[in-house]
């Protein structure tokens, strides 16, 4: 069965799937300028060495300043780092770069997301409720996926699949 939630003008949508991405690693460039050509420079050389990257978050910290995390292939995860601390520190010697092997990624599908309420605060809560903290939200139209704790991710995949009665 599937779960089923209603938007503003009572229009049906569907939560198809919930899966688990326990192969992605964490890049966090903590202090970096928050000013323009940053993450241009950041990004630039993970490009080059052929990384994927998929997540992306930027957040400003204090004025000026801002942190930058971003998910990559647990393959590349030690590559990536590498280069990032190559690249960051290039911007700014201050900075701090750190990458996180210790990540579960979920995700949670479904038809028309971007114009429905319920997802998002059904899934947060589910995960909320059993104590499994978030570090990183993602949505797109038919998507919100949240990086957690590694050690918490095939719970959390059993706790949104009940939450949203998927097999």
């Amino acid at each position: 069965m599937r779960e089923q939630l209603y938007g503003y003008e009572g229009e049906e949508i569907i939560v198809s799937d919930v899966l688990l991405n326990m192969d992605e690693g964490r890049i966090t460039i903590f202090d970096i300028p928050d000013k323009p050509g940053c993450c241009s420079r950041v990004f630039h050389p993970v490009a080059a060495g052929g990384i994927v990257v998929d997540m992306i978050l930027q957040n400003p910290t204090k004025p000026g300043r801002s942190e930058l995390s971003f998910s990559v292939p647990l393959k590349d995860l030690p590559e990536a780092h590498k280069l990032t601390e190559q690249s960051a520190r290039s911007i700014d010697p201050d900075t701090k770069v750190i990458a996180d092997s210790t990540i579960a990624r979920l995700f949670v599908f479904g038809v028309g997301m971007r114009t429905h309420t319920g997802v998002a605060r059904r899934m947060f809560g589910a995960l909320a409720e059993r104590g499994i903290n978030i570090s990183m939200i993602n949505t797109s139209e038919a998507c919100v996926s949240v990086v957690v704790d590694r050690a918490r991710g095939e719970e959390a995949l059993a706790c949104l699949k009940q939450t949203f009665t998927v097999a």
